[in-house]
């Protein structure tokens, strides 16, 4: 007597994933306000995404593209005519985004202010971030600057050709 085959399996779907794995593709509301009170306390672009539960490239994405649109506005007076809803959204995102930005910026700038009064490290390195041109810290290799006044003054280039051990062979 032969022994019959088991029967296939049933075919069961996977399981989907849990929603917090994916990644949101619109911009509600409440992301939006997330980062930019993130931004606004001048917490860094990733731990502002990670606490959004968004990507910092989507950020970015979304920034770029309100980014764009205010940009078309300002120079035509008018936006596209193929805006979406979801690109008003980034428009108001990146606006939003500036005032937070520029909010932030205003008030670091007034804290080392006060504390440059008490404390020159403070004012040191404000200067060099705002004025490098003047103030930049040099690095300790990194040769002074000379402004050439003739060819004389002119840095040269000077080239070692070794040998490697050949012979001199005189063409004559």
């Amino acid at each position: 007597m032969r022994r019959q085959p088991p029967a296939p399996k049933r075919y069961t779907r996977p399981k989907p994933k849990p929603a917090a794995a994916k990644v949101p593709a619109g911009l509600s509301p409440a992301v939006r306000r997330t980062i930019v009170a993130g931004v606004k306390a001048g917490v860094p672009w990733t731990v502002v995404a990670s606490r959004a539960g968004v990507s910092s490239h989507l950020i970015k994405r979304w920034r770029a593209r309100g980014q764009e649109l205010a940009t078309h506005f300002a120079e035509h007076g008018s936006l596209p005519k193929d805006v979406t809803p979801d690109d008003m959204d980034c428009m108001r995102f990146f606006d939003e985004l500036e005032v937070a930005l520029s909010t932030a910026t205003e008030t670091f700038v007034k804290t080392i202010g006060k504390a440059g009064k008490k404390n020159w490290v403070a004012a040191a390195w404000w200067l060099e971030r705002m004025a490098p041109q003047f103030f930049r810290l040099k690095k300790p290799d990194e040769p002074e600057k000379k402004k050439a006044t003739s060819l004389n003054d002119a840095p040269r280039v000077v080239v070692h050709l070794p040998d490697n051990g050949r012979l001199h062979v005189k063409i004559s």
